[in-house]
């Protein structure tokens, strides 16, 4: 990162702000989860919905699990910057190895599920794989993205002034 973009980039509290295409990329890779948090919100529906996504329980529990290291890595997102969560950010500073570990399993899953059925795909499928694709293209091609993965205390020189 350059010094002329520093300040630039850095949240109202001096912190290192987190870019728009991180946050979609972390809930894309973990909608399963956001799924079940839904399916529960709604208890008379609940097994229609998740049999709507997931019509056989081992995707979804094969999702949950592969989904895991991204919703790790979007829980420590919250608690990056305060002190007194050692383990939360112990997982942020691996959270772009928990991301593309998460990003790579769902594009191999997809293109395995793709595979068994002959390459013969319909709409959600492809959907499911470029979204796969442009996440893992997301974490290894943007310049700077690990350095967002640090726990770094703000600078005060600077913050704007007040």
């Amino acid at each position: 990162m350059t010094e002329r973009s520093w300040p630039r980039q850095l949240d109202p509290d001096g912190y290192t702000a987190l870019p728009l295409p991180l946050w979609c990329c972390l809930l894309l890779l973990s909608r399963c989860y956001w799924l079940v948090l839904m399916a529960l919100a709604s208890r008379a529906q609940s097994a229609d919905l998740l049999a709507l996504f997931y019509p056989d329980p081992q995707q979804l529990y094969l999702a949950l699990v592969l989904a895991l290291p991204a919703a790790l890595c979007w829980l420590a997102s919250a608690y990056r910057h305060r002190a007194g969560h050692r383990i939360y950010h112990w997982l942020w500073r691996q959270g772009w190895w928990l991301a593309l570990l998460s990003a790579s399993s769902e594009l191999g899953l997809q293109l395995w599920a793709l595979w068994q059925q002959g390459w013969r795909c319909d709409a959600p499928q492809v959907l499911m794989v470029l979204v796969g694709a442009w996440c893992l293209g997301y974490l290894l091609l943007t310049p700077d993205l690990r350095q967002r993965f640090t726990v770094l205390h703000p600078d005060p020189t600077l913050l704007p002034p007040p």
